[in-house]
């Protein structure tokens, strides 16, 4: 016996089906497929990135490749339904009202990448053609029907369609407002860092205070050979900041309360650290790993008050160097470190005190150097031949 519906002709062995599936039934069947998919690819992700310690390319390639096999295994199988097409009575078939083969499910599957970069009118597209065919079943030749004229699917899709507009409705509004709330975070984060590394600024302008009256040098990191003897931190010589930091906080005699001797007070290698940089543990001088601040080596009172003396260490401190010509076009340039705040923005201190912060978008040298004259500009040129940033 044929069935028909249509005009379309079911092959021996089909169920008849009742008309071609709606959208609010596929919206459903969608919602429900998507919440199994997300507790799969987070129980993957698990196990791949905690676990197996994968990087984070893997999974995602992982977690895309579980997608296209979950439906396109399900839809062409005898089922030919996912578990949420099951849940609301429909099913894919070819154009004749057949099961679909595994590359036909995949060519629908791959096709939905179409309906998604035309900004989901794809989908909606389900809603409005004679067969309520989405385009990528157009594309694919296939079609969602009606397995039958049981009621259970319409009550599933009653009770699914309004909690999962609710739900779609607020990762919307959620992703709309991601951008200003990752802004905010890290706006917040440029903040704190900053706070801290102006912290570092004052705890070593207060030592040079306070040596001054002595008749001792300050204490701002030096490059080059040692001019003297001697053990205090202005006869030493630095290639680094880290080591710099470790002496300046007596990091070696930690251990020995009654001859451990900061040079600084209210400095720790807590100041270091943050927004990524994890912070030091435990006794022993400070390493790369745990420092997330360049500082300026062989400052002399004579230098501008604007020139940057401690940076966060994401910043190429060599483009921190006016040129000839228009600052606006002179870009500031990212440094291998991803950590403190990656692309997003840096964190400057300036010989003054000043405590700045910068998105990258903006991060070029008329921001940096804003209102300075020419003949400043020339300052800061002759000062940047003695100065030498000291990275971590």
């Amino acid at each position: 016996m044929d069935y028909t519906n249509d005009g379309l002709q079911n092959s021996p062995g089909d169920r008849p089906f009742q008309g071609y599936a709606g959208f609010w039934k596929r919206y459903a069947a969608s919602f429900i497929d998507g919440i199994i998919l997300t507790i799969m690819f987070i129980c993957m992700g698990l196990v791949f990135g905690v676990v197996l310690q994968a990087t984070a390319g893997i999974v995602i390639m992982f977690n895309m490749v579980i997608g296209w096999l979950f439906f396109a295994l399900f839809e062409s199988s005898s089922a030919q339904a996912t578990p949420g097409k099951m849940a609301v009575g429909i099913k894919v078939t070819d154009m004749a009202g057949n099961r679909i083969s595994f590359g036909r499910a995949s060519g629908r599957q791959f096709g939905q990448i179409l309906s998604s970069l035309i900004l989901g009118v794809g989908y909606i597209m389900a809603a409005f053609t004679q067969k309520k065919q989405g385009l990528h079943d157009i594309v694919s030749g296939c079609l969602v029907v009606n397995k039958s004229a049981s009621r259970t699917g319409t009550v599933v899709t009653a009770i699914v369609c309004p909690i999962g507009t609710i739900i779609s409705a607020f990762i919307l509004f959620s992703a709309a407002l991601f951008p200003a709330i990752g802004n905010a975070v890290l706006r917040a984060n440029m903040t704190t860092m900053g706070a801290r590394a102006k912290d570092i600024y004052i705890s070593i302008i207060g030592a040079n205070t306070e040596r001054e009256p002595l008749g001792l040098d300050p204490i701002w990191p030096k490059t080059g050979k040692k001019m003297e003897q001697g053990d205090d931190i202005s006869k030493m010589t630095f290639e680094n900041s880290s080591d710099y930091f470790s002496v300046l906080y007596d990091a070696d005699r930690m251990t020995s309360p009654e001859s451990w001797s900061p040079y600084v007070v209210y400095f720790d290698f807590s100041k270091c650290a943050g927004a990524g940089v994890p912070v030091k543990q435990g006794a022993g001088r400070l390493t790369a790993e745990n420092n997330a601040w360049t500082i300026a080596a062989n400052i002399t009172d004579d230098m501008l008050d604007i020139i940057p003396v401690i940076i966060s260490r994401n910043v190429d401190p060599t483009s921190l160097i006016p040129k000839e010509g228009d600052l606006f076009q002179q870009r500031i340039r990212p440094s291998a470190f991803t950590t403190p705040f990656g692309q997003e923005g840096f964190v400057l201190i300036r010989k003054g005190g000043a405590m700045c912060t910068f998105s990258w978008r903006y991060g070029n040298l008329g921001v940096i150097y804003q209102g300075a004259s020419e003949k400043e500009l020339q300052q800061i040129r002759e000062a940047f031949q003695k100065i030498k940033y000291l990275t971590p």
